[in-house]
């Protein structure tokens, strides 16, 4: 499913990657950390910072901490919607965790 997923997010279809997400929950299936940081490059290729966000706090509930690859994708999907305050607080709780921005 992921390799599905980043086909979508490389080729700016992130209906279509968040469509992939929800065939795999739909099929019982927790989504990986992978899958996850995955849609929400996806959603901010797409400029659809709200889903991104939304997507990197749910791989937070499921694994305590999202990939540096999801972070930065939700940094990235914040920033570019001039959501500073959120983009900010996501730069500094990737800080918290030693992680590069």
């Amino acid at each position: 499913f992921s390799t599905a997923m980043t086909a979508c997010e490389r080729g700016s279809e992130w209906p279509r990657a968040l469509s992939i997400l929800s065939v795999l929950r739909n099929m019982g299936q927790r989504p990986t950390q992978i899958s996850l940081a995955v849609a929400v490059a996806a959603c901010s290729q797409g400029s659809q910072w709200r889903s991104a966000l939304d997507l990197h706090q749910e791989a937070i509930a499921l694994y305590g901490m999202p990939t540096e690859a999801g972070f930065s994708s939700a940094v990235e999907a914040t920033a570019n919607a001039e959501q500073w305050a959120a983009a900010l607080a996501l730069h500094s709780e990737m800080r918290a965790h030693n992680l590069n921005s």
